[in-house]
């Protein structure tokens, strides 16, 4: 039943709700601060790691950064503001409305669930940060706990390496590919960043004799379980398949599949069906 339930939201418009919403890694706005200059030094403090970061990311990933990267703090609730605005910007509000309404009638969700804020919710209680590849920079929650900024910051420094190789805004490009295409691109992209901040991550851990790796089920995600298996897809799945291509070929073999993407959520869940079709 459950597998039912998955293919059916892969098939229908909240994976494309949810595709949006992690791509949104790669989406913002300007801050007016930003716009005139004004950083305070707190901003500045926090943003001390964006270098260091870039460095890590580019020596494990193998990738020059063709650019620096600007930083930006933001609140917690700027990034909710700016997630509401995207959502009602790029749907129709009588077609969320009437996805809200198909769902809960075929018992995806309970009856008082409301999926648009509950998603929102879902990523803005997580997120620490992201990279915009349309204004090319940093953007780092303002309460990320210091001990935490340097391992987010490659994580998110990675997708501007990715941005700056494979150009993220069209690789992700919602107008140009269905709902499992675009899953199965989102799979690539954060299993990729995921992987390097958890080589980074365990690197410090071997050299410091403590630590632990990263996994995005550190937090609990307080969706309905059939959303929280598609909203957890692109990190879970995109790692264990992007794990599977760094056994393959390292990361040329990342590179290879940025140039060759799979093709939907299947080939994610089966990489050698993956590179059967792609490499053989």
């Amino acid at each position: 039943m459950l597998k039912r339930v998955s293919r059916y939201i892969f098939n229908s418009g909240m994976a494309r709700l949810l595709c949006l919403v992690v791509s949104l890694v790669g989406v913002s706005t300007t801050i007016a601060w930003l716009s005139v200059g004004v950083v305070s030094a707190s901003d500045t403090d926090m943003c001390t790691v964006t270098k260091k970061a870039l460095d890590e990311a580019s020596r494990i990933r193998g990738l020059s950064p063709a650019a620096p990267v600007p930083c930006v703090v933001r609140s917690r609730q700027e990034i909710e503001k700016f997630l509401k605005e995207t959502i009602a910007e790029k749907f129709p509000k009588d077609t969320l409305e009437m996805e809200q309404l198909t769902y809960r009638a075929i018992g995806l969700v309970p009856d008082d669930y409301d999926y648009v804020h509950g998603i929102v919710t879902a990523y803005v209680q997580q997120i620490g940060g992201y990279y915009d590849p349309d204004k090319k920079l940093f953007v780092m929650l303002d309460t990320m706990p210091e001990s935490m900024q340097l391992p987010l910051a490659i994580h998110e420094l990675t997708h501007a390496l990715q941005d700056q190789r494979f150009n993220l805004t069209k690789f992700l490009e919602p107008t140009k590919m269905n709902n499992d295409e675009l899953m199965a691109r989102a799979a690539l992209v954060e299993g990729d960043a995921t992987a390097v901040m958890q080589d980074y991550m365990n690197s410090r851990g071997r050299k410091e004799k403590a630590g632990r790796e990263v996994t995005t089920r550190d937090v609990p995600v307080p969706v309905p379980a059939a959303l929280e298996r598609v909203l957890l897809f692109p990190y879970i799945q995109g790692l264990t398949f992007a794990r599977r291509i760094l056994r393959e070929g390292g990361f040329a073999g990342i590179n290879d599949a940025f140039a060759r993407p799979p093709s939907t959520s299947r080939e994610i869940l089966h990489p050698e069906q993956y590179i059967t079709r792609a490499f053989m």
